[in-house]
């Protein structure tokens, strides 16, 4: 079942849609239609319950109480959005069992997994609070109201639909907010953010549900079937889907997300003159006697459930008839009030349980489960954990459950035991607006290092070149600053942050000059190797590198001994990278400087250092803000965004008229049409989209009107490898590769058995073990893959596209050219043309043999691939159908600003991109969750100290004996009297055997906060 959630912008759309007589006539005939039930708390507040009716239903689209029509809402915008449609759609095996059988209970299991998942959802229900007119977050309100209708076929493929049971429950954009006690707009951010929980939860629901009536469930890579259906059955009734596969294999599309978001692209209109009667001779003319059997042997295990379940309620009902009569005959000699024997008993027959005139839609009342937790369901937990908190520093509760029930051990876990596992896991825990976020001791403790290294960094150097005189007159005001802010800091770590467009280039040289002439070495470095050894490079610093090299050649490190090392885009180190990088300059007595921005895209890896330094660590920080990549509306375009003014900042789009609204088939064919324009003009230009279905699709259009200007020649069939990014727990679990023949490993690091760069073929997994077929000369043969040092590999999936001369190409992986040039993940080169020997030959002279498999095309990025790129013309493609999950606040920001002379913006609409690109996506880090846990440790620790003094001495009270001091007495009294603390030692920079010349033999202890903002304070003076 895949729970897909989609935005309404039309009144007249979800009439027609959900309550119209025109929209069930394609669905159902007499005796089958689906009105439509009213759900939620709010429905209940506002008086509403039973069947759906057309008036209410119309009244609360358009912003009206359903019983009076009053204006519901304070705001009435006339291109209000009406509601959100929530889509559960079942595993096809179930649709067909549904279609043959006709068992009214598979469709109240279905309706009952639904209604538990809605219920869950509602208590994430949330309104946006405002002050003064301006947003101040949302507030969790826990309710709304929703319609539910049934439907129970696709959409056609060549006329006619297949069986398809699904459900849209739609959501009306109101809920009862008890503060200001009134209605406003529902906000339905957080239950996106949930929505894997939420997916995984509804399909582990519907398959208990199903079990209990004695289906027998096969597990599949994403869900589960009922037993008995095979996978070329569903594929004969699943034309829809076939044509969505073709689609998605068209364009290199393999991310199920992103595969959901293709049906707007594919879609057929239903149809209004078939009904159900007339469809079923369709659907079944052409069964095979074995599938035929296969259905009937569904439908005659429903019905030994029946009959069990009978008899069992026979049983029941005997014996607490016999219970009642008892209690009748006693309560009726007590009190002649209680009324007749045959009153109590009706009264009691009925008593905690719900009555219903319909059976067939009625849904069930979940029994109460006995939690057992299982292997499998801490397995599944344990595993989930390691692959979220590689990633991030702090997730919700649902967020983990949601990746244990749709990742690991499926079939095995149950729900239960999952959110069981859940609550006893070793984590840290921590409440806030009705959200669970839980995190590890492991991240704690390195986001913790991180603070207090540079906290205990403050005010322990000297200045690089207090004496520097700006050379370059073209810096402004901030630059200046900027630059003499890092020459003069006397802090172990300084940073600059530098909002996008403000000149970077330009600073950085002048820092570098201030720093070698004040007899420093420095070495740069950047988090990504596009970002070191091609953007870096190419702006003067010729040997920059990345920070993993530094971290892993010794002859870097040496030759960082003592160095000033320069990072640059340092908002995507993560908190671990970090972590190692600031260990090593400690043990090098290097100095560091960040340059870095926290409102561009963070890191792959958990944790955002740069932000954490700067927030906690205290870092002094010399910002950067005022725009020199962008000119006149384009330049306030982005100072409006990134002050977060959206309604001006889209009313510059308009005058500038750089946003266009258009179906997706428009936009293919006027952005190609723009884009080539462009670039036709002499100028450089790049398309940016938040997800790679949107770019593949935009990419498709480009090359098609390329081939017809000739711009595109020739062509040949080229081999690639797409990087699948698994983390260290996807590659760790041999589960992970069933049914995954064809994946290709390649070595990145030393294993024993395989070579650097060695490329593998996944043939199967046996005993726990994943084997893989090995090619290269004498190291042919099949092995295991190292599942224990899943760092040293990668995973890929193969793919081939078609290379012409003319077109645009990405490198996708590091890796060199058949004449032993480096090429860098991101580059972007131009195909010059195809060598006789079947080579790619760049417009440098570069060629690329066949062997190199890290390709992929060049004319449209990801906001990520993006960011860092600088072009003339940068057009955006960003659509409700395609990006609408992945769009947010500071994706959008990196994805306008890569332009220095024009912009121009695609979508579906404007309305909903708005609301999109207003979201600032959560992801939150150990220390503030954890809020107040610092402080309180801090106090812990010092009246520990004050009670080992009490006792004679810190051994005394804890056992161990003190670390050593550096510095002379006086220096350690005087910064102890300074910061308020104790002068010990808990550095590593201290247990070096000699002093760093960089830094001041004062004993680097945490400092209270408010002391360090007092020094702060004073150095400014």
């Amino acid at each position: 079942m895949i729970l897909r959630i989609h935005t309404s912008t039309s009144v007249q759309q979800a009439e027609n849609y959900f309550i119209k007589a025109a929209s069930k006539e394609a669905y159902y005939s007499e005796g089958q239609e689906f009105t439509g039930y009213w759900g939620g708390q709010a429905a209940k507040l506002l008086g509403l319950s039973g069947r759906v009716e057309e008036v209410a239903f119309t009244r609360l689209c358009n912003n009206q109480h359903p019983t009076n029509g009053e204006r519901l809402t304070p705001r009435m915008k006339s291109d209000r959005r009406p509601g959100y449609d929530f889509n559960f759609n079942c595993p096809k095996s179930v649709s067909l069992a549904y279609a043959w059988t006709k068992d009214e209970r598979i469709l109240r299991a279905f309706r009952q997994a639904i209604k538990d998942t809605m219920e869950e959802m509602e208590k994430l229900a949330a309104t946006r609070v405002r002050d003064g007119g301006i947003q101040d977050g949302d507030r969790l309100t826990g309710n709304w109201v929703y319609g539910e209708f049934i439907h129970f076929t696709a959409r056609p493929e060549n006329g006619i639909p297949d069986p398809h049971l699904h459900a849209h429950c739609y959501v009306l954009n109101t809920t009862f907010d008890k503060v200001k006690n009134r209605w406003q707009a529902v906000q339905t951010g957080h239950i996106w953010d949930e929505a894997d929980y939420f997916n995984g939860a509804v399909m582990m629901r519907l398959r208990e549900n199903l079990q209990a009536l004695g289906l027998d469930i096969v597990l599949t890579e994403h869900g589960f079937e009922i037993a008995g259906i095979t996978r070329d059955f569903i594929e004969g009734f699943s034309q829809r889907t076939k044509t969505i596969e073709e689609y998605a294999a068209k364009h290199g599309i393999t991310d199920p997300e992103e595969k959901a978001k293709l049906a707007a692209l594919t879609r057929e209109n239903k149809s209004k003159s078939l009904l159900i009667p007339d469809l079923e001779p369709l659907w079944w003319a052409g069964l095979t006697p074995e599938r035929e059997q296969a259905l009937n042997a569904i439908k005659t295990a429903l019905e030994r459930s029946r009959a069990s379940e009978m008899s069992r309620q026979m049983v029941a009902g005997a014996e607490a008839a016999a219970t009642s009569e008892a209690r009748t005959e006693e309560l009726a000699g007590s009190s002649e009030q209680l009324g007749t024997k045959k009153e109590l008993r009706t009264a009691q027959a009925t008593n905690g349980r719900r009555v219903s005139l319909n059976k067939a839609t009625a849904p069930v009342e979940s029994a109460p489960r006995v939690v057992e937790v299982t292997e499998h369901d801490r397995r599944a937990v344990a595993l989930a954990m390691e692959h979220l908190f590689e990633r991030h520093s702090a997730v919700t509760e649902m967020q983990l459950m949601g990746e244990a029930l749709k990742s690991w051990c499926v079939g095995k876990a149950t729900l239960a035991g999952i959110e069981q596992a859940v609550a006893e896991a070793p984590l840290l825990r921590q409440e806030g607006n009705g959200r669970k976020f839980v995190t590890t001791r492991e991240v704690w403790d390195e986001e913790q290092r991180l603070i207090d290294r540079c906290i205990n960094g403050k005010f322990r150097c000297e200045a690089m070149n207090p004496a520097w005189r700006i050379e370059d007159e073209r810096l402004n005001e901030q630059q200046r600053k900027a630059v003499t802010h890092v020459l003069e800091s006397t802090d172990w770590i300084t940073g600059i942050c530098g909002r996008a467009g403000v000149g970077k280039t330009t600073l950085l040289n002048e820092v570098r000059r201030g720093i070698q002439s004040g007899m420093h070495k420095l070495i740069a470095l950047a988090p990504t190797s596009e970002a070191a050894r091609d953007v870096l490079r190419k702006e003067g610093f010729e040997k920059a590198e990345t920070v993993a090299q530094l971290l892993t050649s010794e002859s870097l490190q040496r030759e960082a001994q003592g160095a000033v090392l320069l990072v640059d885009e340092a908002g995507l180190l993560s908190t671990r990278e970090a972590d190692r990088l600031l260990e090593l300059s400690a043990k090098l007595g290097a100095r560091l400087v960040l340059i870095g921005d926290i409102g561009q895209h963070h890191p792959v890896e958990r944790g955002q250092a740069f932000k954490l330094l700067q927030n906690d660590g205290h870092m002094a920080v010399a910002e950067v803000t005022e725009i020199q990549r962008q000119k006149g509306a384009y330049k306030r375009f982005v100072e409006q965004f990134r002050e977060g003014d959206m309604t001006e900042a889209f009313t510059s789009l308009e005058k500038m008229d750089a946003i266009f609204e258009m179906t997706l088939s428009e936009r293919r064919i006027a952005l190609a049409k723009d884009y080539i324009g462009v670039i036709e003009r002499g100028k450089t230009a790049l398309v940016v989209a938040p997800t790679h279905a949107e770019c593949n699709d935009v990419t498709e259009g480009i090359r098609e009107a390329l081939k017809e200007k000739q711009r595109l020649k020739g062509g040949t069939e080229w081999q690639t490898l797409r990087n699948l990014s698994w983390t260290d727990a996807e590659r760790s679990d041999a589960d992970h590769y069933k049914g995954k023949r064809g994946l290709v490993a390649q070595i990145n690091g030393h294993v024993q058995g395989f070579a650097v760069g060695e490329q593998a073929e996944v043939i199967g997994v046996r005993d726990g073990m994943v084997r893989v077929r090995c090619k290269d000369g004498l190291n042919s043969g099949i092995k295991a893959l190292p599942l224990g040092e899943p760092e040293k590999f990668g995973i890929y999936e193969r793919d081939t596209i078609e290379v012409c001369e003319g077109d645009r190409i990405r490198v996708t992986g590091n890796g060199r050219t058949a004449d032993r040039h480096r090429l860098n993940n991101g580059n972007i080169h131009t195909v010059d043309y195809i060598s006789h020997d079947g080579k790619i030959v760049l417009e440098n002279g570069w060629r690329l043999d066949r062997d190199f498999k890290h390709l992929d095309y060049g004319y449209a990025l990801t906001s990520h691939a993006a960011q860092g790129k600088t072009v003339d013309w940068v057009f955006v493609a960003q659509t409700a159908e395609l990006s609408s999950y992945a769009s947010d606040m500071n994706q959008f920001h990196v994805a306008t600003t890569r332009g220095r002379e024009g912009l121009k913006l695609y979508t579906t609409s404007i309305d909903v991109l708005k609301e999109n690109v207003s979201r600032v996506r959560e992801r939150p880090m150990a220390t503030e969750i954890m809020a107040g846990e610092r402080e309180r440790e801090t106090a812990e620790t010092r009246d520990m100290e004050r009670t080992s003094d009490l006792l004679g001495g810190r051994e005394a009270a804890t056992g161990i004996e003190e670390a050593p001091r550096t510095g002379t007495k006086r220096e350690q009294e005087r910064a102890a009297e300074k910061l308020g603390t104790r002068p010990v030692v808990e550095w590593e920079m201290t247990v070096e055997p000699e002093p760093l010349a960089t830094l001041k033999e004062v004993a680097p202890v945490p400092p209270a906060r408010e002391k360090v903002q007092e020094l702060e304070m004073e150095m400014e003076v």
